[in-house]
């Protein structure tokens, strides 16, 4: 039983530090529509557009990112807007 519990931990643990990783490699710190700080309006929105996964400071701004998707995925993408 003291195996199994140990065992346990460990995944638990291994999975934990997968998701920190993971949250950890979002480029960007601030949202790509707003210019707003991720967090700074609580939990940011996380929505999956053309197979990338954006994030929003809020719901306020996914039907703007929506309008133009685009123009907000080369920003998180790092190139540069064309107009």
């Amino acid at each position: 039983m003291k195996l199994l519990k140990t065992i346990l931990s460990l995944v638990v643990l291994a999975v934990f530090s997968t998701l920190a990783h993971a949250a950890d490699t979002y480029p960007l710190m601030n949202c790509v529509v707003s210019g707003e700080a991720l967090g700074s309006m609580g939990e940011p929105v996380v929505i999956n557009c053309e197979g990338t996964q954006v994030r929003l400071c809020c719901k306020a701004f996914i039907k703007k990112f929506n309008a133009d998707p685009s123009k907000y995925l080369e920003k998180l993408n790092g190139k540069p807007s064309q107009g």
